[in-house]
């Protein structure tokens, strides 16, 4: 039998792929295209189901954003109306400036500008602690210089 030449190996090589190629396509029946068209289809039902409650969350938000509107409004009068009530035959307070983040219920700050002012003081004393107490273990490491020994009860240097 005679040796076959490099062009007859290539078509022999050809002949091959060209065979697997067609046998894939061959068995690649519908057992993977059917399960490609579910995964498909429950995709699309995640996509539908997903936008259902998206917009459910919409008019729900909707809901909401009126309902808040309305209370604030509620709150703007209720609180109007307590000041007049305050005000009648009294002098009347100034209204709580704008910058101030209490001006909605027109509360005074005065009891936050305490709170800051003793977590200010606490951290103050605590401070002075921390250094009295370094100041103590500083001057004690000297009265305890010249008599402090090893384990031996040499002295140390």
């Amino acid at each position: 039998m005679p040796a076959f030449t490099q062009d007859q190996w290539l078509v022999v090589a050809l002949v091959f792929v060209l065979g697997m190629v067609i046998g894939m396509a061959l068995l690649s029946g519908g057992k993977w295209k059917r399960r490609y068209r579910e995964e498909q289809a429950l995709r699309k039902d995640e996509a539908k189901a997903a936008d259902e409650r998206a917009a459910i969350l919409d008019t729900e938000n909707k809901r909401l954003r009126t309902e808040n509107a309305e209370l604030t409004t509620l709150r703007g009068a209720a609180i109007k109306s307590e000041r007049a009530q305050t005000n009648r035959g009294a002098d009347a307070v100034p209204p709580p400036l704008e910058g101030d983040p209490d001006h909605l219920t027109g509360e005074r700050t005065d009891h936050r500008l305490a709170g800051e002012r003793l977590e200010r003081d606490k951290l103050q004393s605590e401070y002075e602690e921390a250094e009295r107490r370094a100041e103590d273990r500083r001057t004690g490491e000297r009265r305890l210089g010249d008599r402090r020994t090893d384990n031996d009860g040499n002295p140390v240097t």
